[in-house]
């Protein structure tokens, strides 16, 4: 009678605690904010000769929480006076 009690009584923590653990799935692991981020670009000079050399400054606003994290995949896309794009 004992080991029957016993059993029973393993069998409903084993189902509880595996019933508890597939909810735990469910829960989300992080509430990380989400920060919008701004590039801004400064052209030197404006407007730009023929034949006149071009400086460009890019940034991101707002900087990277570390000094090791670091933005991905940027690109700038120049039009030039013929139509042609060079992308940098």
């Amino acid at each position: 009678m004992l080991l029957k009690k016993n059993k029973s009584i393993l069998a409903i923590l084993f189902t509880t605690t595996l019933l508890m653990s597939t909810f735990l799935l469910f829960i989300p692991s992080a509430n990380a904010a989400d920060v919008t981020t701004y590039c801004y670009l400064s052209v030197s000079p404006n407007p730009v000769g023929v034949g006149q050399t071009l400086s460009l400054v890019a940034t991101v606003q707002p900087l990277p929480p570390t000094g090791f994290d670091v933005y991905h995949g940027l690109t700038i896309e120049i039009t030039k006076p013929d139509g042609t794009t060079q992308t940098i």
